[in-house]
């Protein structure tokens, strides 16, 4: 187990001043024409100490150093390897574009301006991409990329311009807004769709309004799926999904054991039929075949990989996990967000079959 930081950096340099004649009797502080880059720390700062041009910093901080702006990429095998963005305000939702860059939901927070961005790998925004600005109170629940669009989902109103009201589809290499609106099964318009989900080019949405539902889209086409979600849960309570190739998981309540109180349930992919429930999950992530399941209010906390088609726990788990805020897998690695103790949150990278 790594917990990915950055190495500490050494104590930052005072501003130098240039000092010019003036026209007159009188002498003219003139900033620097090229000002160094502001550091920064990830935390508190309780003390400063000046000695000479050395400036020494004393707080609850652990990393020291240029900011990175609202997103940095992380070399998945080598944490000190990061590419900063600084093109980027607040990052609220990010979803891989499958060439090492990033599509991001992106606050303006001095504007109130909310827009979709794509990041390339190297941290710099794509030329060719135009951002969909989306009108304030937007409240933009989930980011997903896929057949060659990218689907934001939530309580959206107008994009571009353009009433979608409950989710969005733009296209993935302009950014353009689609000739495409989420329906119900009855073509109704959706007003909103706070939860998404996406495996093996479907898309699954959770609906509110009007009426609660869960549904599936072809994600090339928008086109709606036979998709029914069987029995429980209550789809009105869903508070979490996730998809694998076979399986979608959705946290609601009749999820628990025997249908009772909230819980795990898995639908098959295709059909929606109900085929394992579980109880004590309360945060769901998926991976290739398995699906994370983090307990928060149990002691010990715990995040476990269970088997996706048969509910089946793997034997990977770490205790002790905290607050987990994010799940993901690659390089044969599994990737959590998570406190662990912490006062603040980090990420962490654990051996995929052996949680190490």
């Amino acid at each position: 187990m790594t917990r990915m930081t950055r190495s500490l950096v050494a104590p930052w340099t005072a501003l130098a001043l240039l000092v010019g004649a003036a026209s007159h009797v009188s002498a003219q502080i003139v900033p620097e024409s090229t000002p160094m880059a502001t550091w920064g720390v990830n935390g508190e700062v309780r003390a400063l100490a000046r000695v000479g041009r050395t400036l020494y910093v004393g707080g609850t901080f652990d990393i020291v150093g240029p900011p990175s702006g609202g997103l940095a990429i992380v070399d998945g095998t080598n944490a000190g390897a990061i590419t900063p963005s600084a093109d980027v305000a607040s990052a609220n939702r990010v979803a891989p574009d499958g060439a090492g860059g990033w599509y991001v939901a992106q606050w303006y927070t001095s504007a109130l301006d909310i827009a979709v961005l794509h990041i390339r790998a190297d941290g710099t925004r794509d030329p060719a991409w135009t951002p969909a600005r989306f009108e304030p109170g937007t409240s933009i629940y989930r980011l997903v990329a896929a057949g060659g669009r990218v689907y934001v989902s939530g309580s959206l109103g107008v994009v571009n311009g353009v009433r979608r009201p409950g989710a969005v589809a733009l296209d993935a290499t302009t950014g353009a807004v689609l000739p495409w609106a989420l329906t119900t099964r009855g073509g109704q318009p959706v007003y909103e769709a706070p939860m998404m989900a996406s495996a093996a080019g479907r898309i699954y949405f959770s609906i509110l309004s009007p009426a609660a539902d869960i549904v599936a889209i072809d994600a090339s086409s928008g086109t709606l799926l036979p998709f029914q979600a069987v029995s429980a849960p209550v789809v009105a309570s869903v508070s979490q999904l996730a998809a694998t190739a076979t399986r979608l998981f959705a946290i609601g309540d009749g999820c628990g054991p025997n249908g009772v109180g909230l819980g795990l349930c898995a639908f098959d992919a295709q059909s929606g039929a109900l085929v394992w429930r579980r109880g004590g999950a309360e945060q769901i992530w998926s991976g290739a075949t398995r699906v994370y399941v983090a307990t928060r209010f149990l002691q010990p906390e715990k995040l476990e990989a269970l088997d996706g088609d048969t509910g089946a726990a793997t034997g990977w788990s770490v205790l002790d996990t905290g607050y987990v805020a994010d799940v993901s897998e690659a390089n044969g690695r599994t990737y959590v967000i998570a406190t662990r103790n912490q006062s603040r949150t980090y990420p962490w990278a654990f051996d995929a079959a052996t949680a190490n």
